[in-house]
């Protein structure tokens, strides 16, 4: 007899639990709700909607997946970051919900009247320049951007996730921090405020081992070398060429 979704939901759920993962039920719902391709609310009033062995072989396929403590963003390709979804992959960093922060202060140092040109450095999915051009977009004001990445794939994913959300006025551009910006001047000729947004890898190796879902997103997004700061001190001595 073929499984249904809350027999298939029990199996899930112990099988998370018992790997110790504190969110087991809701992360089987969600999961569950991504092979359906429904939302939670369906998974949770349709308990006896039968399964296809398609379906189950790739819920219990995304339930191992999980249970090596896998972020549960890569198994289902999207996370929501300041209510907009975003696409990341296993190039860029799963966006944290305390980054929000970032936009905040952002939306607070920009002035309007100014020429801004806002850079994101590292800019993983996104989530942050994209978040704060659609935030600004809504208070009718569409400055430059330009956000750079040393990963071409994260930049892929960014670009995906600017296309989705329709942002104007942005450029992509590989780079390691801001060098290829210090090789093209004119890209700031007519700023007269320049905002950096940086949410730089600041993790020691140590703490990345320590955390097994952290482990498994890209080092290259996390190692912040020795005492976690590597990055940051590359940049200030950049900022200084400008």
């Amino acid at each position: 007899s073929r499984s249904n979704v809350k027999q298939a939901l029990k199996l899930g759920y112990t099988t998370l639990q018992t790997a110790n993962i504190s969110s087991a039920w809701l992360d089987a719902e969600i999961i569950m709700a991504t092979i359906l391709k429904k939302d939670r609310a369906f998974v949770l009033g349709h308990e006896d909607y039968p399964l296809t062995t398609v379906q189950l072989t790739k819920f219990q396929k995304l339930i191992k997946r999980r249970q090596k403590h896998e972020p549960l963003a890569y198994l289902i390709g999207h996370k929501e970051f300041y209510g907009l979804d975003f696409k990341v992959t296993k190039a860029t960093l799963v966006p944290r919900p305390e980054s929000e922060l970032i936009i905040d202060e952002a939306l607070k140092a920009i002035d309007p009247k100014k020429e801004n040109l806002i850079i994101d450095i590292g800019t993983g999915s996104g989530c942050l320049i994209l978040t704060l051009l659609h935030e600004l977009e809504k208070k009718g004001y569409s400055p430059n951007a330009i956000a750079v990445d040393i990963s071409k794939k994260a930049l892929e994913v960014a670009t995906h996730n600017a296309k989705k959300l329709q942002t104007k006025n942005i450029t992509f551009l590989k780079s390691n921090l801001l060098s290829s910006i210090i090789k093209k001047p004119n890209l700031l000729k007519n700023c007269t405020q320049l905002i950096m947004l940086a949410n730089l890898p600041y993790l020691t190796k140590a703490e990345i081992r320590k955390e097994k879902s952290i482990s498994q997103e890209p080092q290259l997004a996390l190692d912040g070398g020795r005492n976690g700061l590597a990055l940051y001190r590359v940049l200030s001595q950049q900022i200084k060429v400008l």
